[in-house]
């Protein structure tokens, strides 16, 4: 489905719904940085930070591109009326990104698989990653329709960078014998046919949320050229 849309000189202007979606943006790209920042902070304090275990974490690597991603959508939301190809996009697999990391670490949290706490006292910055921008960011991407229509190529872009995390963690994890989670571990005691069942649900989970983000952002547009046309 492609957007015809023509941006005017009116349309280039953004509205009030646009500049309070962009400020939350920025507020929200804070709140990203003040939790990873205070994570390395507590590692570093208790002597536990080892930077390449680290940026490992899937987690982790998809908070700092999202802070990437909320800024260039707050600085570029306040100028203009539409997001871009490339913005909507990458918006568009944050979202994914964020909504499965959190919800993978609730069940890891719940079931005992694995214990992601955080080495410090401080449990808001799990709380910040894992719940607050989850939440808000499916919410924002329901609600502000003012993105461009987004082709079928953007679902699997979106899907192979997990993919590719995968593949790397399991081929370092085989040369150093380290896994960001033990479960990950073909000969680790935890490896159990109830892991590969958690790994399959995590990757079905990372299809239909990438295609929820594409059908929301599909009835976005229909909806759009209708108000346009009537």
């Amino acid at each position: 489905m492609r957007d015809t849309y023509r941006e005017t000189a009116l349309d280039n202007t953004a509205s009030i719904p646009r500049i309070l979606f962009s400020v939350l943006s920025l507020l929200a790209a804070i709140g990203v940085t003040a939790a990873l920042t205070l994570q390395i902070s507590d590692q570093w304090v208790y002597e536990e930070f080892v930077a390449h275990d680290f940026f490992a974490y899937f987690s982790f690597q998809q908070g700092f591109g999202l802070v990437i991603v909320l800024v260039a959508s707050g600085i570029y939301g306040l100028q203009s009326a539409r997001d871009t190809l490339a913005l909507s996009a990458a918006r568009a697999a944050f979202v994914m990104y964020s909504i499965v990391a959190g919800s993978t670490y609730f069940v890891l949290t719940e079931t005992g698989i694995a214990d992601p706490r955080p080495v410090g006292p401080m449990l808001w910055p799990m709380i910040v990653m894992n719940f607050v921008i989850p939440v808000y960011l499916g919410l924002e991407w329901l609600l502000n329709s003012q993105r461009a229509a987004l082709p079928w190529w953007t679902f699997f872009t979106s899907l192979s960078y997990p993919a590719v995390w995968f593949v790397v963690t399991l081929i370092r994890g085989d040369l150093t014998g380290w896994y960001p989670f033990e479960l990950l571990n073909p000969s680790s005691e935890e490896a159990s046919s109830n892991s590969f069942l958690y790994m399959g649900a995590t990757a079905a989970l990372f299809f239909l949320v990438s295609l929820s983000v594409m059908v929301v952002n599909r009835i976005h547009v229909v909806l759009r050229r209708s108000s346009k046309a009537s």
